[in-house]
């Protein structure tokens, strides 16, 4: 059952045992509300269903209790009256939300009221015409703004190329351990791309290619497959963020390479962002610093070269803060969630994990937030002077820093190395997870070639490269 608009095809999943449901109340809803604000198109009722489904797989690690944020004017698009649809969804308890309030934006957390069964899902054919076309027209749109920079990605993400061991999928699944959410989750992107429905957009200020495979949890990784069943593997640049801060703070303090960093800039999308971090740059590359501060950089990045940083961050906690921590059955820590601007306690299987996203948070985090106990003893560990540059970075908008990061990195793996290998080749299967390269084992040596020569081109120095086949 697949819609067909503009040569493409456009249908979207729903469990069997919610429409059921859906279709009765829609029907007994009309019944009174023959005519206006209040009759409602099962089409549109049944497609906000899917969004939420949808939107929790790509939120899997933001999700406060299972909810998704949609804000208004996202959900706008789709539909003027979309409140009335959602008030309609929450009366006959199929939909649940909580309130939430963002700077500039009110957006509410929503849910499916109910746990799905994965193998009742259904492939479901949008019947109205002016709303396919919409549904059509908002997802080609976003499809096609990633084929003009990375079609040379995109065109391996659909079901001729890329499919899942469906029944071992499931049986796993069966006896998954872990939160009902988590494992509603996991068995939504199942259905996915067993069903085909894979997109994809190229958005975001990150510059990111997001699609199923960056969604999809680590532990279902095992069981895509390609369409001549072959083994996939990934090439995963270890500590990618902290490695690219360091390799900058080279650029601009040890080598003073103006070309390179102009190369930089070049990768970084937005403009103001751009501009904003030349200016920031630029009086970073003429101070001239004491010998001291050059020693202190030298220092950092170093410890970034030849150690896993974050084992290093967890060895040199104090005891105090360690005993705050763990806990009988892991480590555990209350961390700002920007989605609902409260602290959430947050869950980690060891003191590695948590070292990973307290350097994240040091490297995103505004720099006059008042500082816990964990990012006093990070900074702490690190020269003064590697402090005063990130908090220079973020000394106007503390979102440029991350985005900084995130936009090299993007560059650098979507839109010069994995460009690079499909100009070696165009059969060479390539897909991407952020700072990872997936790809079938046999090409393993060529992309492994050319991310060393690309980041040797730029900085110099390697990154640590961890392969790891997905099985």
């Amino acid at each position: 059952m697949k819609a067909k608009l503009n040569n493409r095809y456009y249908y979207f999943l729903i469990n069997k045992e919610l429409y059921k449901k859906l279709k009765f109340q829609v029907h007994a809803n009309n019944t009174i509300h023959q005519k206006g604000k209040y009759h409602i198109k099962l089409d549109i009722a049944a497609y906000f269903i899917h969004l939420i489904c949808h939107k929790s797989l790509q939120r899997k690690d933001k999700l406060k209790n299972g909810y998704v944020n949609l804000k208004a004017e996202y959900l706008k698009k789709y539909h003027a009256n979309y409140t009335v649809y959602f008030k309609f969804l929450e009366k006959i308890e199929l939909v649940e939300s909580t309130r939430s309030y963002r700077p500039k934006h009110y957006s509410k957390g929503y849910r499916i009221k109910h746990e799905l069964d994965c193998s009742d899902f259904d492939c479901y054919e949008v019947k109205d015409f002016s709303f396919r076309k919409k549904l059509t027209k908002l997802n080609l749109k976003r499809m096609q703004t990633a084929d003009k920079t990375t079609y040379h990605l995109t065109k391996w993400l659909n079901i001729d190329h890329l499919s899942i061991d469906y029944d071992n999928a499931i049986q796993y699944l069966k006896n998954y351990k872990g939160l009902p959410k988590q494992k509603q989750i996991r068995k939504f992107a199942v259905e996915i791309i067993r069903t085909g429905l894979i997109d994809y957009s190229r958005e975001g200020r990150d510059n990111r290619l997001h699609s199923i495979l960056t969604h999809l949890p680590k532990d279902m990784r095992k069981f895509i497959k390609t369409s001549n069943n072959e083994e996939l593997m990934a090439l995963d640049i270890k500590s990618s963020q902290p490695y690219l801060f360091a390799a900058l703070l080279k650029l601009i303090f040890i080598d003073k390479d103006l070309i390179k960093i102009e190369g930089l800039y070049k990768l970084i999308k937005d403009k103001n962002i751009r501009q904003r971090v030349s200016s920031i740059i630029s009086i970073m590359i003429h101070k001239n610093l004491e010998y001291t501060d050059i020693l202190e950089i030298s220092e950092f990045i170093n410890l970034v070269e030849t150690k896993d940083i974050y084992n290093y961050i967890s060895s040199n906690f104090t005891e105090k803060l360690k005993y705050e921590i763990e806990t009988p059955i892991g480590i555990g820590d209350y961390f700002y969630c920007k989605n609902v601007k409260k602290n959430k306690y947050k869950h980690f299987d060891n003191l590695r994990d948590y070292s990973k996203a307290i350097m994240l948070e040091y490297l995103y985090c505004s720099p006059s937030k008042k500082r816990k106990r964990r990012q006093k003893e990070i900074r702490n560990m690190f020269p003064a002077l590697v402090n005063e540059i990130i908090d220079l970075f973020k000394s106007k908008y503390k979102e440029d820093f991350a985005i900084l990061l995130q936009n090299i990195e993007a560059g650098l793996i979507l839109d010069i190395i994995t460009k690079n290998i499909s100009l070696i080749d165009k059969n060479i299967q390539l897909y991407t997870i952020h700072d990872s390269i997936v790809t079938l084992s046999k090409h393993e040596e060529i992309v492994l070639s050319e991310i060393k020569n690309i980041y040797l081109n730029f900085f110099d120095w390697l990154p640590k490269i961890k392969s790891e086949v997905w099985v």
